[in-house]
């Protein structure tokens, strides 16, 4: 199932940023392009996630906190790589 995420801010629906569930996996995906994959309480992102624009970053990490809760920004993002509870891999 494919659905637009919602803006918390006014309700709608957020153009060109998906959440598509499949199975036990849920992936975020900006325009047609994965940015991040859930299964469980397992995270993992795209090798390039870091590094698309800032629109995409802001509804990743909007996406992760509807998931999991709490604050992701970039250095929360990247800690928690260097610790391993994030993953990396190519999705795409």
């Amino acid at each position: 199932m494919t659905k637009n995420l919602i803006s918390p801010a006014s309700g709608a629906k957020v153009a060109n940023q998906f959440e598509v569930v499949e199975g036990s996996k849920t992936t975020f995906v900006s325009y047609t392009t994965k940015i991040a994959e859930l299964e469980g309480d397992k995270i993992t992102l795209d090798n390039n996630a870091l590094d698309y624009s800032q629109t995409t970053s802001k509804w990743l990490y909007h996406f992760l906190r509807t998931h999991f809760g709490g604050n992701f920004n970039r250095s929360i993002i990247l800690k928690k790589i260097k610790t391993g509870k994030i993953a990396m891999a190519n999705l795409n």
